[in-house]
């Protein structure tokens, strides 16, 4: 479903109209409508459903970051405090346990 129909679907549902109502007029099932617009008690999950696809590639381009852009981010030149310094070391320690797993071909545990 495009934005535009999620949001007319939304507003119907908003005007009492039933849901298979709705779902006639966006000619969808209802549960595809269902996966667009969660009900109000799935909370984050009906989100996530409804959103799976563009999260899905989302954290495959993310998987796809070499790691010294991941270094690049969670170390600085700058950090003086010693927590800064200690979190820093448990990344690279963590970056080098990707390393060596990437090395190996197998997938990191994360």
């Amino acid at each position: 479903m495009t934005l535009e129909k999620i949001a007319a679907a939304r507003k119907l549902l908003e005007a009492n109209t039933p849901p298979k109502g709705v779902a006639t007029v966006m000619s969808v099932s209802v549960a595809t409508l269902y996966r667009y617009l969660p009900g109000p008690n799935e909370g984050c999950m009906g989100l996530i459903r409804a959103h799976e696809d563009l999260l899905t590639a989302i954290a495959e381009e993310v998987e796809r970051l070499p790691l010294s852009v991941w270094r690049a981010a969670f170390t600085s030149d700058s950090d003086s405090d010693s927590e800064s310094e200690s979190d820093s070391r448990e990344v690279s320690q963590e970056m080098e346990q990707m390393e060596v797993h990437a090395a190996a071909g197998q997938r990191p545990v994360v």
